[in-house]
This record gives C-alpha cells, sequence and structure tokens, in this order.
C-alpha cells in the first residue's frame, strides 16, 4: 500500500526502505503477527525473486518453495504448538491423522517443547523396531 501510495502522490518508483518503515511503523500502532509473517515472507520471496531473475540463482523459485515447505513441515513436527488451530486441521487431515502420531517426546531432549499439544500421547510401539533410547524417552517423561 505504500509502495502503491508512494507512487501515485509523486510519479516516481518509490524506494524500498521507505516502504518498509511505513510498513513498520503501522506494525507498531496496529500489532498483528500474521501480518506481520505474511509481509515478512512477502520482503524474502521479494528479495530472493529479485536474485533469480538476475540470473544470480538457478531455480530460485524451487529453492524458495522447498524452503517454505521445509520450514513449514518443521513447524509441524518440532513445535506443533506454533501453528493456527485451523492451519493444523488442514495438515491433519492432509496427511490422513499420521502426523499426529509422530513420537515428539524424543525431541524434549533437545529443548524443544514438541510433545506440550500432546501432553497424554504415548505411542505403541513395537518392540522389535525400537531402540534402548525410546523406551528411556518414554519412561523418564516428565
Amino acid at each position: 500500500i505504500s509502495r502503491c501510495g508512494y507512487s501515485w502522490c509523486t510519479n516516481q518508483v518509490s524506494p524500498l526502505s521507505l516502504c518498509g518503515a511505513v510498513g513498520a511503523l503501522s506494525l507498531f500502532f496496529y500489532p498483528n503477527i500474521s501480518i506481520a509473517m505474511y509481509v515478512f515472507w512477502k520482503f524474502i520471496e521479494g528479495f530472493f525473486l529479485s536474485y533469480c531473475e538476475k540470473l544470480v540463482i538457478p531455480y530460485g523459485d524451487v529453492i524458495l518453495y522447498a524452503l517454505s515447505t521445509g520450514y513449514v513441515a518443521w513447524n509441524a513436527v518440532i513445535e506443533p504448538q506454533t501453528l493456527r488451530e485451523s492451519y493444523w486441521k488442514f495438515l491433519v487431515g492432509l496427511t490422513g491423522n499420521k502426523i499426529e502420531l509422530l513420537n515428539r517426546r524424543l525431541f524434549d531432549i533437545f529443548g524443544y517443547n514438541s510433545s506440550k499439544k500432546f501432553p497424554n500421547f504415548v505411542p505403541k510401539l513395537d518392540p522389535r523396531f525400537i531402540s534402548f533410547n525410546d523406551i528411556l524417552s518414554i519412561i523418564h517423561h516428565d
């Protein structure tokens, strides 16, 4: 909006730093994490794709898609409590409820609160396919 407004008023292409400053100032008055994250990722996308157009990064759109998809997958596995409930339900439906069956307690020992969303979940493990560490993580979980 700030870029279009600047261009309309001055008949010039706006400097991106000015538009970024106006956007940051507006978030100060109306803090909204969804809008902030959307603007942040759009900035990353625009910055990344501008380098792709200059052929600095070949197949940049594919790389950007892979990185953003990987980031969402990482959040869904490691920190599912950070996702919006509607998006979580979308991922559950997309995976056929398989994403809820991950043994997230294994990640808790690394400092993540991965099992926070599923505090009472205990996986049904086949003893033929587990290691001693898996058993210890289930027994000694707080």
